[in-house]
């Protein structure tokens, strides 16, 4: 099956900002496809939340979600990251927030929000309408009443279209960014390279030696040769035994692990040293997906 390339994928949804029958919601669906495509974890974090319905409360556990949640954090470290998904929830909330009350936060999705809207117009729609066959003063009683009818939805209306247009503003944004960061030669998203400097700084602050071999790495990868490719292998090899010799140092015994198994911690067993570091840090079961 022939799959869209991300830059058709975007000019797509962007001239799709054109047409007056696409509702927001389709538009929100395009850039979670989009930003899945291109791993950009932050932009996930934003827009797919405007796809939930959050009006029952309690955390968001999403899979998509989280699985963002949990690789950008592994890109930033925990506190760039919690404060970067921090300020991300903050945008939402702040699109979502009533104009007549900001204390208020619509929690719908995006989709019922629109539905929403579409049902009170309706309403409105039929309330202009005054019956036929009426008494003049009936008439008049009657569209005294629906005037009384519509002025009472007209604040509802007003505050639900001011989040269906932030939200449409906030997903426009992300297409017009990703669409320069693409012209631009940018084909990750900025996160990684704010991840690279997380790692390199951990890894000049824990194992300096495991620093020099990962830039060994970069720079045979920026030359492009086969050659080149294949010293980066094995910069890439020495950097990880240089961070397990610096985490988790040999000592040549046999630790069994949850499988059962026993694991030699061992010099040239540098994998098995890395991964008991991992889970004895991170707390085994709990986060063996992470591990």
């Amino acid at each position: 099956m022939f799959s869209k390339s991300i830059e058709q994928l975007v000019e797509e949804a962007l001239d799709s900002f054109d047409n007056p029958n696409e509702n927001v919601a389709s538009h929100v669906r395009r850039v979670i496809r989009i930003a899945t495509k291109r791993q950009d974890y932050p932009t996930l974090i934003r827009i797919l939340p405007e796809t939930f319905d959050l009006t029952v409360g309690g955390r968001i556990d999403h899979p998509a979600f989280m699985d963002a949640r949990q690789n950008l954090i592994a890109l930033l470290g925990a506190d760039e990251g919690e404060q970067e998904i921090d300020r991300l929830i903050t945008q939402q909330h702040r699109d979502r927030t009533s104009s007549a009350d900001k204390n208020k936060i619509y929690g719908a999705s995006i989709a019922q929000i629109e539905r929403n809207l579409s049902e009170i117009q309706e309403l409105i729609n039929s309330l202009q309408k005054t019956p036929e066959g009426l008494t003049p003063i009936d008439t008049y009683f009657v569209a005294k009443q629906n005037d009384q009818s519509i002025a009472g939805l007209l604040p509802s209306q007003r505050a639900l279209g001011d989040i269906v247009e932030r939200v449409r503003q906030s997903v426009y944004d992300v297409l017009l960014a990703t669409e320069r960061s693409i012209e631009l030669g940018q084909r990750r998203p900025t996160v990684f390279e704010r991840g690279q400097e997380y790692v390199q700084a951990a890894l000049a602050r824990r194992a300096p030696s495991a620093l020099e071999r990962f830039n060994a790495a970069e720079a045979a990868i920026s030359d492009g040769s086969p050659e080149s490719l294949a010293h980066a292998l094995t910069s890439c090899r020495r950097m990880i035994k240089a961070l397990a010799d610096a985490l988790y140092p040999a000592t040549n015994q046999s630790i069994v692990g949850a499988d059962g198994k026993g694991r030699e911690m061992t010099d040239d067993a540098y994998r098995n040293r890395l991964m008991q570091y991992a889970i004895e840090r991170l707390g085994g079961q709990t986060q063996g997906k992470l591990i």
